[in-house]
């Protein structure tokens, strides 16, 4: 058999009010949200659910940033009810400064 890990780095934002934002998954809470890894004309989004401390770190800085913000999201591909989905399982948010860099 084959890993189905998976990390991803980008803009992750949450899944929106209407799409029922909390799913229960084996009688396990999960959020729904997305992420963007590429360019926006790549259209590269990927909708992830995020469990354990992934989703309290996720709710925590979406109080802050509730747009989204940027984060290294580790995780494996789950299969529930023959439907494969990323989970998340470790998520690490990046505050990326937008000032020039300094010379040093």
């Amino acid at each position: 058999m084959g890993q189905n890990n998976f990390i991803l780095f980008g803009f992750l934002f949450p899944a929106p009010k209407e799409d029922n934002p909390i799913v229960l998954v084996q009688e396990i809470p999960h959020a729904k949200a997305f992420i963007k890894t590429g360019p926006a004309y790549a259209g590269e989004v990927h909708p992830v659910l995020l469990t354990g401390k992934a989703a309290n770190i996720a709710f925590e800085w979406f109080k802050k940033q509730p747009k989204g913000f940027h984060a290294l999201a580790e995780g494996g591909l789950k299969t529930f009810n023959s439907v494969t989905r990323p989970v998340v399982h470790y998520l690490d948010v990046y505050e990326l400064d937008n000032r020039e860099n300094d010379s040093i």
